[in-house]
């Protein structure tokens, strides 16, 4: 097991990180390009780095969290020549694209270190806590070595994907972005409109408990449904819901409302009933999402 952490950038996200690992018993180092931004995490118990080097090279693990993973990358390079990764292993867990882990693994893996790819998908202030999830893929003896380790900062959402580096920023685009982030925005939405009619947010509680059980029943359903490449339905087709979905929308937008987010799912709608999907069910959608 790896016993000693080094974080890289001490923002609200790494400092969430340095502090449930500091709280876990862990030994953290952590540095940052504005040194004011790591003094706290020092009160705490942690060790501040005087460069970059000095952070990755006092400890057997490096995470990384800045702005981004081109950003992370770019860092490294400009410091390479000056480290030795021999026997330590880098994490990226900055925002990323698909292509971002290749670029890593090739400065990390060839200078003698051992290289994971990551995301996080969470609040710094839910850090540690059961609403975190951090993926990790990396090669599986890797993993055995930092598993544990990372493991506090998210006990029960800590995900090993496999091999395949790209896993974790595809997932993190789809689920935190497309699914997580939209939905939430549509929400807002809903209480943008709700208020308008006289309705508070705080009487949307209930029921939207009981759509947030309908939607992980849901979700779980269109997922068998896209595998077995079935969208039939006994259930409402595209047409039923678009008329319904474009009433939806002439509500919202006669409200005052700009009503985007379901504007878009009318015109998704619409694109199926074109395409000739109209008797098929809503999910029918996924058929057509590609531009």
């Amino acid at each position: 097991m790896v016993k000693t952490i080094t974080i890289i950038g001490t923002g609200l996200m790494g400092s969430g990180l340095a502090r449930t690992l500091l709280a876990a018993g862990r030994q953290v180092t952590v540095w940052d390009g504005r040194p004011e931004a790591a003094r706290p995490l020092v009160e705490k118990g942690a060790r501040l780095a005087h460069s970059f080097v000095d952070a990755v090279q006092a400890s057997e693990l490096t995470i990384m969290i800045i702005s981004s993973a081109a950003g992370g990358a770019s860092l490294l390079e400009r410091h390479l020549q000056d480290l030795n990764l021999h026997g330590r292993f880098l994490a990226n867990l900055s925002t990323s694209m698909p292509e971002d882990g290749e670029r890593f693994r090739r400065l990390v893996e060839g200078n003698g270190g051992c290289f994971i790819n990551a995301a996080i998908s969470s609040y710094p202030d839910l850090i540690g806590g059961p609403y975190t999830a951090i993926q990790y893929a990396c090669a599986p003896a890797v993993w055995d070595a930092i598993a544990d380790t990372v493991k506090p900062m998210a006990p029960e959402g800590t995900l090993y994907t496999g091999e395949n580096l790209s896993v974790p920023p595809i997932v993190d685009a789809a689920m935190t972005g497309s699914f997580y982030a939209v939905g939430l925005a549509g929400f807002l939405e809903a209480a943008a409109y709700a208020r308008t009619q006289g309705v508070s947010a705080g009487q949307l509680s209930e029921f939207a408990d009981k759509m947030l059980d309908l939607l992980r029943y849901k979700v779980q359903k269109s997922i068998k449904e896209i595998q077995a490449n079935d969208f039939s339905t006994i259930q409402a087709t595209v047409d039923v819901y678009l008329d319904a979905v474009v009433q939806w929308r002439d509500a919202l937008q006669a409200s005052g409302l700009r009503a985007s987010h379901i504007a878009a799912l009318a015109d998704d709608l619409k694109i199926a009933q074109d395409a000739g999907h109209g008797s098929l069910g809503f999910n029918a959608q996924y058929l057509v999402a590609k531009a």
